[in-house]
């Protein structure tokens, strides 16, 4: 009876322990796959002879499978980011791919001493979902190194190197930008609201335009900064001066690279179109003033 007892027992428990198994193995952890782009491409030059703010790659320039970009980090920490076109990634697309399946069975670089690449220190390097980044191709003294033959990784160097000088900025870090930026980081804090009334239009120079009146809002005076229009009206009565400050400050430093060359002229429109809303505790352009 207690053998039969036992035998019960462990029958049982088979299942969860494998009790005559010393070999039961459990089941296999299912991996997800990581997150984020297949690929990222990075670029990084130090063009001898040139100003670092005019080096297409001195502060890295990436590019991931999606086709998105980002420049820097600059000396400040300045980032900017972007997408390139379609056309232009697929280009990469294609040239990248032969390089991809090369690269991941060496790690290794071959240099190929050609006069037109010593002195150029540059570098490509790629890293895929699973795999730390490696570099691929490296140009200076030795000439040109590669994880692959010469042929694919040259055509794929100068795809890299023909969509920095398309994307990159120049100059980078710009000051100009740097001061567009902080100008316009400080609207939304002049833009909170907890009701329509909250919220007034404004006018170039920050002053509130009283609710009713006649007055033409700009909404674009062929500035690279973006003109705060509408606001908390509490706020800018106390904050005004903030905003003036950064106002002048970007027009000190761009000067007249604060003007769009593509501009073709001041629009706006009347505050009587429609007053202020308080839009999700934002003030925002009520939607009727829209032409």
């Amino acid at each position: 009876m207690r053998y039969f007892l036992i035998m019960l027992a462990c029958s049982a428990s088979f299942i969860l322990a494998g009790c005559f198994n010393k070999d039961n193995k459990q089941p296999h952890r299912q991996v997800s796959a990581q997150d984020g782009p297949a690929w990222l491409v990075s670029y990084n030059s130090t063009c001898a002879g040139e100003d670092a703010t005019e080096c297409p790659g001195f502060y890295g320039f990436t590019l991931d499978a999606a086709g998105n970009y980002q420049v820097g980090p600059g000396p400040a920490g300045q980032h900017k980011k972007g997408r390139i076109s379609d056309e232009d990634l697929q280009m990469l697309t294609d040239s990248i791919s032969t390089i991809l399946q090369s690269t991941m069975q060496s790690s290794e670089l071959t240099c190929n001493t050609l006069e037109a690449y010593v002195g150029q220190n540059q570098t490509i390097t790629i890293q895929t979902k699973y795999d730390q980044a490696r570099p691929v191709v490296q140009t200076g003294d030795k000439g040109f190194c590669s994880a692959t033959e010469f042929e694919p990784s040259n055509s794929f160097y100068k795809t890299i190197k023909t969509l920095a000088e398309q994307y990159y900025p120049s100059p980078f870090p710009d000051a100009c930008e740097d001061a567009i930026v902080a100008a316009e980081g400080l609207h939304p804090q002049f833009q909170f609201c907890a009701t329509d009334t909250d919220c007034g239009y404004l006018t170039p120079g920050f002053e509130v335009v009283p609710p009713s009146t006649m007055q033409y809002i700009i909404t674009d005076d062929c500035s690279r900064l973006k003109p705060l229009i509408v606001a908390n009206i509490g706020a800018i009565v106390s904050g005004q001066e903030i905003l003036i400050n950064a106002l002048q400050n970007a027009q000190g430093v761009c000067r007249e690279k604060l003007v769009k060359y593509d501009c073709t002229g001041v629009s706006g429109f009347q505050a009587t179109d429609g007053a202020p809303l308080c839009i999700q505790n934002t003030c925002r352009v009520n939607p009727t003033t829209a032409p």
